[in-house]
Order: C-alpha cells, then structure tokens, then sequence
C-alpha cells in the first residue's frame, strides 16, 4: 500500500473549491474541509516529483497560504477519512458507506472510500447522481470515464442499464472501484478497467465524465465516435466560469446542449449527439 502526502493549506471558505479545482489536475485525490483549512492528499511518489512548488503557486494564485506537507501512510489517511464520511442523499439515491445504516432510499449504494475520488460529499458527484436516473434507464450501454470510487456506474446500474464499462487511469481507483461494485453486488452489470477513452473500444448510449475541464476539453473531440445515435454525454468537474467554453466545444462537435446545473462554484453539463 502506497504512502500518500497530507498538504495543509490555510484557506478562506470562498476560495476552497476554487483552491480544489486548481490542485486536482496536479494529482491530489481527494480533499477534506477542516476549520479553516483545506486538506489534500497525494500519492507521495507524485509529490516526490517536484510538484510542492506547483502547489505553492496555485495557493498564491487563488489568494491561499501553503502550511505543511506530511507523509503519512495510506492506511491512517483511511481511518482518518472514514471519521468524516457520513450518508448523503440524491434521490432517488442514498450513498452511504458500509458502517451506516440503510434508509429507505430506493437505491442503496455502498461506497467505502480507500483514495479515490466520490462519496457523494463533492458537488460534482452529486450533479452527476442527478443526471443518472434521467438518462440512465433499462438496457442502457454505459461508459464511466474516471470512474474513481465506482460510485456512477454502481448508480447507473442501479437504476437499470445493462451494461457498464467503469475507467480510471490510476490503479488504486481502479482496485477501490472494484470492492465497491462487489460489495454493492453489480459486478455482472460493471466491467473495470484500468486505462482512458483511448483504450476503451465499442459505442454507449450514455458516456459519463466527472473529470476536470482540461481533460473534458481535451476528449470532446473523441467523443462522437464513442456514442450511439442520440447518445448522451454527461460531465462534470468544471467550474462556473468553464461552461462556456465547454458548450462551445460540444456543440462545435455535433452536440446539443441538453441540460446545465450547478452547486455552488461547480457545474455540469448534459449533451445529445445530433
């Protein structure tokens, strides 16, 4: 098991998603609010590459003061997340981990996190949820692009699809995406793979992708080729001021704009191939 850096940032409230989408491209996994800190987490080999510098930068950038870098073994960053996790509801979903108690939600899903990205606690999970059980339906072909935890396709199989294939290009969502999807026993509807849209084959009706705006930016061109007749593009992990020039690719591409939510600073946008 891999140790990870916790990175301590001082860091006023309406700054911290701006902080958060500005440090994820870097490689930081997940991130926690903590009095008036933001904390951050990275695989440490990564960290070893130079990248506290980087960070310094993006802290100056958006008006945050760079406090302390800590090695810490992955499995304390565990303990110590899973004292935060709580149960979160986006109905008709409830993402919970596998210490509390089911409700009465009409689909239960388990999500026990190890370093990987969706509990259902980010914006951008929980406008990606919202989209599932509108576009996702029975006998739906799914792709889960950064699939993370597995929270999506677990969703997405939930609500019917007979088909999920889950990505992620880092090995630890991939092998955490797998327990998830056996705990939540889908393993026969969802397929895991390690690797990008590049290396998936095959056509979906439905191509999720909860990533950040450069990566988005970078496979809307690919993404036609990749839907069915009418096929829906859903995404996420783009702030406010990114919308525009994430609609103006899409449409630039063949697609029309369908939907556009947002949650405080993050927005998401759903998209019909014409």
């Amino acid at each position: 098991m891999l140790d990870v850096v916790s990175v301590e940032i001082d860091c006023p409230e309406n700054r911290h998603d701006i902080l958060v989408a500005e440090l994820a491209p870097l490689g930081f996994h997940a991130f926690v609010r903590e009095r008036d800190a933001t904390l951050g987490w990275i695989d440490a080999s990564l960290w070893e590459r130079g990248l506290e510098e980087s960070t310094r930068a993006v802290c100056t950038n958006v008006g945050a003061d760079f406090g302390a870098a800590t090695r810490v073994a992955a499995q304390n960053w565990n303990a110590r997340w899973e004292a935060t996790v709580r149960p979160i509801r986006v109905p008709p979903f409830l993402v919970r981990p596998s210490w509390a108690e089911k409700d009465d939600a009409l689909h239960d899903i388990l999500i026990d996190p190890k370093m990987s990205f969706g509990t259902g606690h980010h914006e951008t999970t929980r406008l990606m949820l919202g989209y599932i059980s509108e576009y996702v339906g029975g006998g739906t072909h799914v792709l889960d692009l950064g699939t993370g935890t597995g929270v999506l396709a677990i969703a997405a199989a939930r609500v019917g699809a007979s088909e999920v294939r889950a990505v992620d290009n880092d090995p630890w969502s991939v092998a955490n995406a797998l327990e998830n999807i056996a705990a939540n026993e889908v393993d026969g509807v969802v397929v895991v793979e390690e690797g990008t849209l590049a290396s998936v084959s095959g056509t979906f009706d439905v191509i999720l992708a909860n990533i950040n705006t450069g990566v988005l930016l970078a496979i809307i061109p690919e993404l036609s080729a990749r839907l069915r007749s009418r096929g829906i593009i859903v995404m996420s992990g783009m702030l406010e001021r990114d919308v525009p020039s994430i609609a103006a690719s899409l449409e630039s591409h063949g697609f029309v704009v369908a939907r556009r939510a947002g949650e405080g600073e993050w927005w998401s946008v759903a998209a019909r191939l014409g």
